[in-house]
């Protein structure tokens, strides 16, 4: 299992909110997003952490020119992006440099602990 910061939307098109039953994503180097990890998902230009969400399907060709897709069960429902949490308040100390590590990505690793002050944020007490 591993733990991801999901961009959605782009800096061109940013969302102000998202429920969909998936995300789509593109891969980089050999890094995917598989069934049984979890993720908070990131409102791309906006800075702020919205949702998050148990991976519950393998990769998919998505239709989209994205080329994956994985089916989403909300952990933390999703919240309007103004409402949301700032990335940074996510972030371990030694980790500041997370929110430079989103720029030209679809998704970027984070521990634990920052999954777990994200859905305690977010509302949800980690489990």
């Amino acid at each position: 299992m591993a733990y991801w910061l999901k961009l959605i939307g782009t800096i061109e098109e940013p969302i102000d909110e998202y429920s969909k039953s998936y995300v789509d994503y593109s891969a980089h180097g050999y890094d995917y997003i598989l069934e049984g990890d979890k993720i908070v998902l990131y409102a791309t230009g906006r800075g702020m952490l919205f949702a998050s969400a148990d991976v519950v399907s393998p990769p998919r060709d998505s239709d989209t020119h994205w080329p994956f897709r994985v089916d989403i069960q909300y952990r933390c429902r999703p919240v309007s992006v103004a409402n949301g949490v700032h990335v940074n308040e996510i972030a371990d100390d030694d980790h500041s440099s997370l929110r430079h590590e989103l720029k030209h990505q679809s998704f970027v690793p984070i521990r634990v602990s920052e999954f777990n002050r994200a859905e305690m944020l977010l509302g949800r007490e980690s489990e």
